[in-house]
């Protein structure tokens, strides 16, 4: 038994110091780099941009290679229009949007899109506030009706209670009509 577990011991020991011994040459810096590849051309996709009846600027970028819609509506009003007594308003509005709606609950919204393989999200950023929605391209429809739910019908606790709740509204309230659906869908 106890020439067993020297063997071991000595065997261990001895592929510990050759991964040491491995590990420092494979460090050690080469004299010359090795010479630049060519360069090689990039093919960016083209956006296609549309102004829907009620003013909403879509912009698509088609990518018909990828099975995955990311698909995100955009506000250009962020914590820069936040008050001064209430900085970070607009980033907690925005981040409660998907915690509740008229129709569903924030349990109800997150089993939605979870059932849905998708991912919903939301926030403000300095100049922006934003809800974006990743998805299965074959999931796009129910993952939209989702996101337009979210957007058109957030109770979120506005004005339920402290009255930073109350200072800003949704900030995406009064921005969308019916045509959301339309504008998400013409992605695909």
């Amino acid at each position: 038994m106890k020439g067993i577990m020297k063997l071991t011991t000595l065997s261990l020991t001895t592929i510990a110091i050759l991964s040491f011994a491995v590990a420092v040459f494979a460090q050690q810096p080469q004299a010359t780099p090795p010479p630049p590849t060519a360069p090689r051309t990039v093919q960016f996709p083209k956006p296609v941009e549309k102004i829907l009846p009620n003013g909403l600027r879509v912009v698509v970028v088609q990518r018909s290679e990828m099975p995955l819609i990311s698909s995100q509506l955009l506000i250009k009003s962020g914590g820069e229009v936040d008050p001064a007594d209430l900085s970070g308003n607009a980033d907690m509005a925005a981040a409660l949007l998907a915690k509740g709606t008229t129709t569903r609950s924030a349990t109800q919204i997150a089993e939605a899109i979870e059932a849905l393989g998708g991912l919903i999200n939301s926030g403000a950023r300095w100049d922006s506030s934003v809800v974006s929605v990743d998805v299965m391209s074959s999931r796009i429809g129910p993952a939209m009706e989702i996101l337009a739910d979210v957007v058109r019908n957030s109770v979120a606790g506005f004005c339920q209670s402290p009255k930073y709740f109350c200072a800003r509204a949704n900030p995406f309230s009064g921005v969308m009509s019916p045509p959301i659906t339309r504008m998400a869908l013409s992605g695909r």
